[in-house]
């Protein structure tokens, strides 16, 4: 009976692809916040636009409520602020969405270097059954070639 395959590795190889799918769930993280960043972003240049048309709407008209402008342009100051953090933040998280993709593809380098080990001991082991099986038929055979040329000489066939 042929032997069974066993990878000495495969706790190794296990150990990489958790390693592996740890590391998608990180990218994933960074790419899910990169996603809220950006639509933070966008609703807080949204909000200066529409804050920036308010201004200019309320400086065309006759009275100029001081108060109000004031008001208004403190808010802006806030909203650019915000702009800016929210933007800073954003590249930060680019930049950090890189540096964990770039872990990812290390982490799948590794499982595919451990995969393709495996995958050559397989085919060594599928042809050394195959070899092994081929030498027991070819020795089983030899014995009824063996049992038959006897039983011919013996005269245990008819002519």
């Amino acid at each position: 009976m042929a032997a069974r395959f066993r990878f000495r590795l495969e706790v190794v190889r296990k150990l990489r692809k958790r390693a592996q799918d740890e590391q998608r769930r990180v990218v994933a993280e960074c790419v899910r916040r990169q996603r809220q960043l950006t639509q933070r972003t966008e609703d807080v240049d949204r909000a200066l636009r529409g804050n920036v048309e308010v201004t200019r709407a309320a400086s065309n008209t006759v009275a100029i409520d001081v108060r109000s402008l004031r008001l208004g342009h403190a808010y802006m100051g806030r909203l650019q602020r915000r702009a800016i953090e929210a933007r800073a933040e954003l590249s930060e998280c680019n930049g950090q969405l890189t540096a964990e993709r770039e872990k990812l593809a290390d982490a799948t380098g590794q499982v595919k270097a451990i995969e393709k080990l495996r995958e050559k001991k397989w085919e060594r082991h599928c042809t050394k059954v195959r070899r092994d099986e081929q030498a027991a038929m070819d020795e089983a055979a030899l014995q009824m070639y063996g049992r038959g040329r006897q039983a011919h000489s013996e005269g245990g066939y008819p002519r």
